[in-house]
């Protein structure tokens, strides 16, 4: 390994803007002098380079231990091997001659025993999967792992060819005795042999059964029997459980990064031998002060809430949300934190039921729960309206109204749920209005449909009185307006709306808008997220409705089609030849004409910016020539066509 100072700046300086931004906060948080913490859970969305945030932390961390560490351990948690290869070469592409071992953790003796070759990188890159690293319980693991357990017990034992004959498990004859036959314990690391040793003799029940399996096994077979194949099983589950221990230690970890962790949040909060075989790497401290650190990466960390329709096995996700805050504040005090946030976050939700008396306490609790997660937690959400990408996401206040009419569909609705005996509607009523006419395949609909032909006299009268939460199809029919009947309906109507954004193109105009309230607007579409199908469903009926009526589509009380019922848009053919062919110019468009018209011809005629008045007037002089020309070959084409018809009166 070059003596030369390793330097961050390289590594840096690919980063966005907004990555190197978290970059810098993650590593204040984990390795600065206020109040550090042991575990980082970066939760960007995806597409947005976690894996490049990783690595910026991973220049930063070593440049920072460079010279107070002999040896710098990365490692390197993921679901799987192809994943690991993948990342890891944009994990470790940090211009050091990097030495990457994807193992198992039972393996590290081996892989890790040239102790020379390991010093001399200086930084080495170590990829683990959960499956075959953490997962102990069952598996008999692979013959190199079985070969490195029967060194290191062959001296503990009374029966070592019945130990060599168990740990054989299913391994053909010829493989096992090679394995056994190249494997020495030379250069293992003798702290790892020592307390595997020590360990599996403190454990008088591992030892006594390790000896009575060694008994069952005194000769090799081609085939056993139930009876010894599972205590053979399971004493081997056992051994490498204590080998995993004892080589924690070897991986001396100073920074564990753990790459959608979700997939495996049982090891941060079970109480497995996987789970305790994983805190002890998370916990790993040298007794001098130094330790490691830990940083998780993961777009979706746990689930917002729990739904009364969730399937059971999902979990209850907020408790994984404490759980999660648990780990990452460790293991003194992240227990007291989590209850500490439980309280915090139950006493914010009751200020927000007495809003709006409570207002300015619940601005404050809420800044001190973000306070309490920004300690352990950071995410950035998906911004491209700049040609940089590295925007930040802002969120502008939008007022929630509540008007008269909200309150009585409310009250319609939920007559006719009680009526039927359907769930409460509250958190449907303030997502969507006219949930009567969008609440598709609830149960709420489904009642109603069932009873649709012999409704009892109270849903009648149920039905009656919620007409008015119903929509109007005389007023629809009629292009009348229609009420939002929802306060965040309004809201989002409003905000469309009132930048006229309805008059921009969906795809954004290669030119700047002329005039108005919607010039040079970048915003061409809005995203909404909801947990009920039925809002996207209301979203767009209302909003398409209101576009189109805005427009003046529905300015004489009817829609096109009925405006022009007896010349609709066709095409036929009138004695063998093509006819009403102006209807292809209504749908058809004609290049000739976008050349014409084409205003970035006209700009590059000008040096100055043109007025609309200005830009019409330019297109109507490109466009004269062009229609003088049609003029006169409609003259043509009519004195011709006027002759046409006069010869065969002179033939006759």
């Amino acid at each position: 390994m070059p003596n030369e100072r390793f330097r961050a700046d390289a590594a840096l300086a690919p980063l966005k803007v907004f990555q190197r931004r978290t970059v810098d906060y993650v590593f204040d948080r984990l390795y600065g002098q206020h109040d550090p913490v042991r575990q980082f859970l970066v939760a960007d969305e995806v597409g947005l380079g976690k894996t490049m945030v990783a690595r910026g932390v991973i220049a930063r961390m070593i440049e920072h231990l460079w010279d107070s560490t002999r040896r710098i351990d990365i490692l390197y948690i993921c679901s799987n091997q192809a994943i690991a290869a993948q990342n890891l070469n944009r994990l470790s592409d940090l211009g050091l001659r990097e030495l990457a071992l994807p193992t198992r953790m039972t393996l590290v003796p081996l892989q890790l025993r040239d102790q020379a070759a390991l010093d001399a990188n200086k930084v080495n890159f170590i990829s683990l999967t959960p499956g075959t690293t953490f997962d102990l319980r069952s598996a008999t693991g692979v013959t190199q792992e079985r070969a490195l357990l029967f060194h290191l017990l062959r001296d503990l034992v009374t029966h070592p060819r019945g130990l060599r004959n168990l740990l054989q498990v299913t391994a053909g004859v010829e493989g096992w005795n090679r394995a056994v036959g190249h494997l020495t314990l030379e250069g293992v690391d003798r702290h790892i042999i020592e307390r595997f040793r020590r360990d599996v003799q403190a454990d008088r029940d591992l030892s006594d059964e390790l000896e009575r399996v060694c008994e069952l096994f005194p000769r090799r077979r081609d085939a056993y029997p139930a009876g010894m194949t599972q205590p053979r099983n399971s004493l081997v589950a056992r051994l490498r459980a204590k080998l995993s221990h004892a080589c924690v230690d070897a991986l001396q970890p100073d920074l564990i990064i753990m790459d959608e962790f979700q997939r495996f949040r049982d090891l941060l909060h079970g109480d497995s031998d996987a789970a305790i075989l994983a805190r002890e790497l998370f916990d790993y401290s040298d007794g001098d002060g130094h330790a490691s650190r830990t940083l998780l990466l993961s777009a979706t960390p746990y689930r917002m809430l729990t739904l009364a329709d969730d399937e059971p096995d999902e979990g209850d996700h907020y408790r994984d949300f404490l759980e999660t805050l648990s780990f990452l504040y460790g293991r003194e005090r992240g227990a007291e934190v989590a209850a500490t946030l439980a309280r915090e976050m139950r006493a914010f939700r009751g200020l927000l039921h007495a809003l709006p008396q409570s207002h300015a306490s619940a601005v404050e609790a809420r800044r001190t729960i973000e306070r309490r997660l920004r300690r352990v937690i950071a995410r950035t959400e998906r911004v491209a309206s700049t040609v940089d990408r590295d925007s930040m996401m802002r969120e502008p206040p939008i007022a929630v109204s509540i008007e008269p009419i909200d309150l009585a569909q409310a009250s319609a609705v939920s007559r006719v749920a009680r009526t039927l005996d359907a769930p409460e509607i509250i958190e449907y009523w303030k997502s969507s209005p006219y949930l009567l006419n969008f609440m598709r395949h609830y149960r709420l609909k489904r009642l109603l449909e069932d009873q649709v032909d012999a409704p009892s006299a109270a849903l009648r009268s149920a039905i009656q009185a919620a007409r008015p939460a119903m929509l109007d199809h005389d007023a629809i029919d009629g292009y009348a307006p229609l009420d939002p009947a929802n306060g965040r309906m309004r809201a989002i109507m409003g905000d469309i709306f009132g930048q006229q954004l309805e008059q921009n193109l969906w795809i954004p105009a290669a030119m700047p808008y002329y005039g108005g309230a919607q010039a040079g607007a970048p915003l061409t579409k809005a995203l909404v997220f909801s947990s009920w199908s039925m809002v996207p469903d209301a979203i767009a009926a209302l909003l398409s409705y209101e576009a189109e009526r805005r427009m003046g589509v529905g300015e004489s009380g009817r829609r096109y089609f009925e405006q022009h019922r007896l010349r609709p848009l066709q095409f036929r053919q009138d004695h063998g030849r093509l006819a009403g062919l102006r209807a292809l110019l209504l749908i058809y468009p004609s290049p000739a004409l976008a050349e014409l018209a084409d205003p970035l011809a006209v700009f590059g005629q000008t040096e100055a910016a043109l007025s609309l008045e200005d830009m019409r007037a330019a297109v109507g002089d490109r466009l004269a020539p062009a229609l003088r020309g049609l003029e006169g070959r409609r003259g043509v084409a009519s004195g011709g066509a006027q002759r046409r018809v006069g010869r065969p009166g002179r033939d006759r």
